[in-house]
């Protein structure tokens, strides 16, 4: 993960025969998302993209006309977006020079290894093929928000802390938070300890408390640090 803002991270990936999510999906609407870019690709052309303001937005809120802050193509003015995330499903109901279009993302029917990529006319026949669709995020510079750093790593121990029954590697990611926390209340000590008093007192108390959590309330104990850390 690139931390400082300058580098698009990617979020999902559907090719003609696959589709990935990475763990940004999960924690979309606790990171402090910039910018969402949603870019399609096709063979000896340049790529046509979207880029969508992704400040307070969740894995599926940032896909909406409203957002829209820029498009590669001036000649396509959007119309209607919608995005389901299950199947997944992603259309664009364009305009180009007056005539209608519509771009459609999916798994074809009667398969779930393969996906259909195109934009296609009024009448169904396919205008444009693409051989990927990729979504990504920028992050928040660090520099207009200073606790992206701690933030993160808060998720990635949460993550880590979830996946193993494992005490010692347990042990070894709540130690590491716990100097995270230290260094941080010598910044933010008034806000910390207003938010999540418990966790402020006796650091090496809180890593004890913490290790005879049940895996639920861990999990509960993340998500509230990482609203307790991140941007304010």
């Amino acid at each position: 993960m690139n931390l400082k803002g300058t580098s698009w991270q990617k979020v999902f990936e559907m090719t003609q025969n696959s589709f990935k999510r990475s763990p940004i999906y999960l924690y979309w609407d606790k990171l402090p998302i910039k910018e969402v870019k949603f870019q399609v690709r096709r063979p000896y052309n340049k790529d046509d993209f979207i880029i969508f303001n992704g400040k307070g937005t969740n894995s599926t809120s940032w896909f909406q006309k409203d957002k829209i802050i820029e498009i590669s193509n001036k000649e396509w003015v959007a119309l209607n977006l919608t995005f389901n995330e299950k199947d997944p499903y992603f259309s664009i109901e364009w305009e180009v020079q007056s005539q209608g279009k519509r771009f459609h993302a999916a798994r074809k029917e009667g398969s779930h290894k393969e996906f259909d990529i195109s934009v296609k006319n009024e009448d169904d026949s396919v205008f444009a093929s693409y051989e990927a669709l990729v979504i990504s995020v920028i992050f928040m510079s660090e520099k207009s928000c200073p606790t992206i750093r701690c933030a993160l790593n808060v998720v990635l121990i949460g993550v880590v802390c979830s996946l193993t029954d494992d005490i010692g590697i347990k042990e070894l990611f709540y130690i590491g938070y716990i100097f995270y926390i230290y260094h941080l209340l010598k910044i933010k000590e008034n806000v910390i300890q207003k938010r999540y008093k418990p966790y402020t007192i006796n650091l090496w108390q809180d890593h004890c408390e913490i290790l005879a959590l049940n895996s639920e309330q861990q999990q509960l104990f993340f998500m509230s640090c990482l609203v307790c850390l991140n941007c304010n």
